[in-house]
């Protein structure tokens, strides 16, 4: 997760808490304002953190998707790189087998 993004879930968090104690006291006296004042207020902290985490997940996952696409261009490196030097090991023992002694390629 982004860290401007763990901030902002941290604040959301602990807002909730504040509010969700503030109600509780609130409740104890007056239902009707805990439905009025707080309900509303916590629904929507709780989606803002449910849509925080969720881009979390998106982003985690492209980030996964990254590195596993460079570990796959990595790979195709090395194979090209094996592949390469093969073939100029192939022609200096061709060109070698044959006499010329060309070994500048």
């Amino acid at each position: 997760m982004k860290f401007e993004n763990r901030l902002v879930v941290n604040a959301i968090e602990e807002k909730i808490t504040s509010l969700r104690n503030e109600a509780k006291e609130v409740c104890e006296f007056d239902k009707e304002a805990y439905d009025i004042f707080y309900k509303d207020e916590i629904e929507s902290l709780e989606k803002s953190l449910h849509s925080l985490n969720e881009e979390a997940m998106t982003v985690e996952d492209s980030i996964d998707n990254d590195i596993f696409f460079n570990s796959q261009l990595e790979e195709q490196e090395e194979e090209i790189d094996e592949d390469l030097e093969a073939w100029k090991l192939d022609q200096l023992n061709k060109d070698y087998k044959f006499g010329t002694n060309s070994w500048d390629l």
